[in-house]
């Protein structure tokens, strides 16, 4: 990823998931740390689902959060 681009993070948790798989490939994350992330993100709330998110991408994206940005 060569700019940081800023996620939504009150979509759809479908969406989240969505984009692990996409920015996880052009992190070069492996299929098996992709798969992990997205049953991680799919375990519980949508909170939980947000903060995984966060937890793998916000060293790369911003994570847009109502009126805060991480």
């Amino acid at each position: 990823m060569t700019r940081r681009v800023s996620v939504d993070m009150n979509q759809n948790v479908f969406g989240l998931i969505a984009l692990v798989k996409q920015y996880g490939r052009q992190l070069e994350f492996s299929t098996e740390r992709i798969a992990e992330i997205r049953r991680d993100m799919t375990s519980g709330t949508h909170e939980h689902a947000k903060e995984v998110f966060r937890k793998n991408f916000g060293h790369v994206v911003n994570c847009i959060d109502g009126e805060e940005i991480y």
